[in-house]
């Protein structure tokens, strides 16, 4: 399988996301910190073996630092982008986002899921409303009597 330019960016967020130092990582998989250092910048490639060995020591699976995000994801970024018009989204820049900062990536797309999942509720209770006018009346007293 092929590697993706940000597997190196990968690790590094995994690794500090679990407060260990580079030196321990690589004392761990067996390479020089140098090495590791080098890898997490994306200046050298990943030979297999290392990145199975890199994917048992911060508790991942390979593939995840192999080929990144799924489409899936970037299918939900490019949606939550369109969905706020007039909004400057670098979509061009959505696989940075993802491979650097994973846990924002996936903060934004369960909230824009929670966003249009509310956005039906309101849509089905408002379709409720305008067809039952023994619920609309009732919701009219409550209303009333609050305010």
């Amino acid at each position: 399988m092929p590697l993706s330019a940000l597997t190196g960016t990968r690790l590094r967020e995994r690794r500090q996301s679990l407060g260990l130092r580079q030196a321990d990582l690589a004392a761990r998989v067996g390479v020089s910190a140098s090495y590791l250092n080098l890898i997490e910048h994306n200046r050298r490639r990943i030979a297999d073996d290392l990145l199975e060995r890199l994917a048992v020591a911060l508790d991942l699976p390979a593939a995840s630092l192999r080929e990144g995000p799924d489409e899936a994801q970037f299918d939900a970024l490019r949606a939550a982008a369109a969905a706020v018009p007039g909004a400057a989204a670098e979509v061009d820049r959505i696989e940075d986002l993802l491979g650097r900062f994973p846990g924002w990536a996936a903060t934004v797309i369960e909230l824009f899921s929670r966003t249009r999942a509310l956005g039906r509720a309101v849509e089905v209770l408002n379709d409720r409303m305008a067809q039952d006018p023994h619920l609309s009346a009732s919701l009219h007293e409550v209303l009333s009597a609050v305010s």
